[in-house]
């Protein structure tokens, strides 16, 4: 049978053998047996192996005559001769795709993409740019790995100006690639000292809200400093940069690099190192930054001191915390529900929601209204703990204020009083317009449950369901 004669097919492909292997298959065919796509792999396989294009795709057509069809896996080895292959026999193979291929489907992208990675490693921007129009031409929509591939082939092998341009169709598609390559395509420019540019394709992947690393920044400001134009603004985005990517060091790097040409960092450049430091719990270096912020003469602002609170509360020096609230004051920032709710949650995730309770007395007091993470932080810790009615209370106490009522946490509340068999109450509170789970605990689905475990019906009413 066919299986039999694949096996001796395959071990002729495998050894190179490929003139005894093409004898077999005219016996096949000789013999009224039908040949599979299994029997066309194999023998795609040898000739990609002697690097045999024209002998890859001559089969291709000899297979279709005898109702043999290709499939993804045909088309990825014909791809891979393609890259073995001069342009001539690579016109041809590209030719047999485009004929031999139905439909635009993934399968088909993935074919194109084995041919571009090839064009990658030999640097060949003509040819992956002749690929990618092909598979245009074809009717098949490109993907990331297609942009990532073309990218990488424009870059390597130094053309800027075309990797510009596929960039910016990959931003056009809606897609982006691997960030590495992007950042290899702003260094090249940024080596060019075209500063300009560089601004451009910052502007261009902000418009199109895609991500700006700290590597871009990077490529910028090494460009601005080549012309001389490195300005305290740029340093500051980079700082940032570096800051929303939890990299400290980089961060911390950049503001020494602005004193050693000469520019002064403002408030913007320190808070952004500040939460850097908090954002890695480093509380040691955020002081250190904010003690240097005021030996400068810079006024700290409410995110300074925000930032300095986070970073002491990551830290687990919560008393410290609290006493730069007190900072504050004397140096005319007022606290704001950012302030508060930083030491509502850090005191109630320690385990002390006596403490944080108390600071969110202090909130209300202080006239600065609660926002529903605060509530939220103080009514869940209630509810684990099993003081339902505590967090009842925090609950009626937000309804009574302006805030937005749809994020207040009502699940734990449910949970606990459906836990408790209070469900009437939990029916009230379930009607309060707030954001109610369908399913799982304290859900619409497990209050229903348990009034039917009563032979009670449960209608929702007004409640509102996400």
């Amino acid at each position: 049978d066919i299986a039999s004669y694949n096996m001796v097919l395959g071990a002729y492909c495998r050894s190179g053998r490929l003139a005894e292997a093409e004898k077999l298959l005219e016996t096949i065919f000789a013999r009224g047996l039908r040949a599979n796509t299994g029997s066309l792999n194999l023998m795609l396989g040898g000739y990609f192996r002697q690097a045999d294009g024209k002998q890859a795709v001559a089969c291709v057509h000899k297979m279709r005559q005898h109702g043999v069809m290709a499939d993804s896996v045909s088309w990825k080895l014909l791809m891979k001769c393609a890259g073995v292959c001069g342009d001539t026999t690579r016109k041809q193979i590209m030719e047999a795709i485009r004929l031999g291929q139905g439909s635009a489907d993934q399968s088909s992208v993935a074919c194109f993409n084995v041919m571009l990675s090839h064009y990658a490693t030999a640097k060949d921007v003509t040819g992956a740019e002749a690929c990618m129009e092909s598979l245009v031409a074809a009717g098949i929509e490109p993907n990331s790995a297609s942009f990532l591939a073309i990218l990488e082939t424009c870059v390597g092998a130094g053309n800027t100006g075309r990797a510009e341009y596929w960039h910016q169709r990959m931003l056009d598609h809606g897609m982006d690639c691997h960030l590495s390559v992007v950042n290899q395509l702003f260094h090249a420019v940024g080596k060019l000292g075209d500063v300009d540019r560089l601004k451009d394709l910052l502007a261009r992947r902000k418009r199109k809200q895609r991500e700006v690393t700290g590597s871009m920044y990077n490529a910028l400001i090494s460009a601005c400093a080549k012309r001389g134009e490195a300005d305290v603004a740029s340093f500051s985005s980079l700082v940032h940069a570096c800051a929303k990517s939890n990299q400290l060091p980089r961060a911390e790097h950049w503001i020494k690099t602005m004193e050693e040409v000469g520019l002064e960092a403002n408030v913007v450049t320190y808070n952004s190192v500040i939460n850097a430091c908090a954002r890695c719990a480093n509380s040691e270096r955020a002081e250190f930054w904010f003690q240097k912020m005021i030996s400068k003469g810079i006024q700290p602002a409410v995110f300074t001191f925000n930032s300095l609170i986070n970073a002491f509360v990551k830290a687990g020096q919560r008393e410290h915390a609290e006493d730069l609230l007190q900072l504050m004051g004397t140096h005319g920032v007022a606290a704001d529900a950012v302030t508060y709710s930083t030491l509502i949650h850090g005191w109630v995730t320690a385990g002390d929601v006596e403490r944080g309770e108390q600071w969110l007395l202090k909130m209300q007091k202080s006239e600065i209204t609660p926002n529903a993470f605060c509530f939220n932080s103080v009514i869940q810790a209630r509810c684990a703990a099993g003081l339902v009615d505590r967090a009842l209370d925090h609950l009626r106490t937000a309804m009574r204020i302006d805030i937005n009522k749809s994020g207040l946490s009502v699940q734990p509340i449910l949970s606990a009083l459906i836990k408790e068999e209070r469900l009437d109450e939990a029916i009230y509170w379930s009607n309060q317009q707030l954001s109610v789970p369908r399913y799982g605990p304290g859900s619409l689905a497990q209050l229903g449950a348990a009034l039917e475990a009563q032979g009670r019906t449960f209608e929702p009413g007004r409640c509102s369901e996400h």
